[in-house]
């Protein structure tokens, strides 16, 4: 999923900056007398295009990221939107967890931290009834 993003990402800012350069090429020629009507409609176009991938990747990332923070956040415990009718009416299932202020590189990280403490808990307890971590079986 990182690598989906990172991918999303770069290709994200590949567009912006392609939709900058187009826009400040288009106030250039704009700007000339002698511009040619056909060179303007196709600029515009490009930028049109290049706009339209921006936000087709915008919501890509976003979707994936939310897909990464409801997949994380369920593993983790994180509280049900449907457990808080209160605060949350008519909420469901369908509605996932909450994630709080939370992004899908900061759930990450806590659940990684999580895994290390876990395997580290592990560690202790096979070192007190003698396992090898290595081998799997009684010293």
């Amino acid at each position: 999923m990182t690598t989906e993003i990172e991918t999303l990402r770069t290709a994200l800012q590949a567009a912006q900056s392609e939709r900058e350069e187009v826009a400040k090429a288009l106030v250039g020629q704009m700007k000339r007398a002698d511009i040619a009507e056909s060179e303007r409609d196709a600029n515009l176009s490009r930028a049109v295009a290049a706009e339209s991938e921006a936000s087709r990747l915008r919501d890509a990332a976003m979707r994936i990221s939310n897909d990464v923070e409801q997949t994380l956040g369920k593993a983790m415990g994180y509280p049900w939107y449907k457990d808080d009718l209160h605060n949350f009416p008519n909420a469901t299932e369908a509605n996932g967890v909450c994630v709080g202020e939370h992004v899908a590189e900061t759930i990450a990280a806590e659940a990684a931290n999580r895994l290390v403490a876990a395997e580290l808990r592990l560690e202790a307890v096979r070192a007190a009834l003698g396992v090898s971590l290595m081998e799997g079986n009684y010293d």
